[in-house]
């Protein structure tokens, strides 16, 4: 049986995650910040900053190259592999 023969069987869209309780929590792996709270010189230059990383060469990594624009991501393309 295949996923599309689960969806048609079960009227609707799969959820792998159904029923399923996380403990992740966003805040542990990323910081935010309240750009009100930003001079304009710190906001120019995280956008300089952030210019310069994403223009770097991402040396044949496909997924760096995704993340920085570089390439167009491929929907049809399993991640896992």
């Amino acid at each position: 049986m295949s996923l599309n023969d689960l969806e048609k069987d079960n009227k609707g869209s799969y959820d792998q995650f159904k029923g399923r309780n996380t403990t992740y929590k966003e805040s542990l792996y990323n910081v935010s910040y309240d750009q009100s709270k930003l001079s304009k010189e710190e906001i120019a230059r995280a956008e300089r900053i952030e210019r310069e990383i994403n223009s770097q060469d991402a040396k044949g990594n496909r997924h760096l190259a995704e993340e920085r624009g570089q390439v167009a991501m491929r929907d049809n393309e399993n991640e896992e592999i």
